[in-house]
């Protein structure tokens, strides 16, 4: 449903507001300096749409698969 929704390009795009929830050091199986972050995208009522786990590198790429792992979707009842 997530990939489904496109919510990671609409994020990158500027279509949905991201804020940073959480963000500390990432994991010794990654490289130094990586941070694991917890990210809310925000529809433009500020209504939360998915919440997402992501290890951001120190040169601005993603560790594990590349891309933002899903932790939840909020279904919007006036979808």
């Amino acid at each position: 449903m997530f990939n489904q929704g496109d919510f990671w390009d609409k994020a990158k795009s500027g279509e949905l507001d991201v804020v940073l929830q959480v963000d500390k050091p990432g994991p010794d199986h990654q490289p130094p300096g990586t941070r694991g972050q917890i990210l809310e995208y925000r529809d433009s009522d500020a209504h939360t749409i998915a919440i997402v786990h992501q290890y951001l590198r120190t040169d601005g790429t993603l560790g594990g698969v590349g891309k933002p792992d899903p932790i939840a979707l909020v279904k919007n009842s006036r979808q």
